[in-house]
């Protein structure tokens, strides 16, 4: 939300879908510091990557389970849809990580719209990384 600032710890894992790294699978999970609230997000992404395993530009969407505060006083887990744009790297100048920078939207049914920017460092966790 614009009109708000808060913190955002998260981590998400880029898996392939295919060979070459054009389609990826995008679990994510974070937490948000609000003042007086933590809310807590779990979702899944498919990102179409415009230069593949190299990196580029990226955009997709996918599903947002959100826990907080909605309504009354009790917390809730609730679904939504988000969409996903971004640019990320592949390995740069032989370091063995890449780094993405990110704008995700979560489309929640109320006043309060959270929007994501995100920087990011991507590590291969298995095989070397593509140049």
């Amino acid at each position: 939300d614009y009109n708000s600032r808060a913190t955002v710890v998260g981590v998400q894992l880029r898996i392939p879908a295919l060979p070459s790294g054009h389609l990826e699978v995008v679990p994510t999970a974070d937490i948000t510091f609000l003042t007086g609230l933590r809310e807590y997000q779990a979702g899944v992404d498919a990102v179409l990557v415009s230069g593949g395993r190299r990196g580029g530009p990226y955009a997709g969407g996918g599903l947002a389970w959100r826990n907080s505060i909605y309504d009354g006083p009790e917390r809730e887990t609730k679904r939504f849809p988000v969409v996903v744009v971004g640019v990320k790297t592949g390995a740069l100048m032989g370091a063995p990580f890449g780094t993405q920078l990110e704008m995700r939207w979560i489309y929640v049914d109320r006043p309060f719209k959270p929007r994501i920017l995100t920087l990011g460092v991507n590590f291969p966790l298995w095989g070397r990384p593509r140049r």
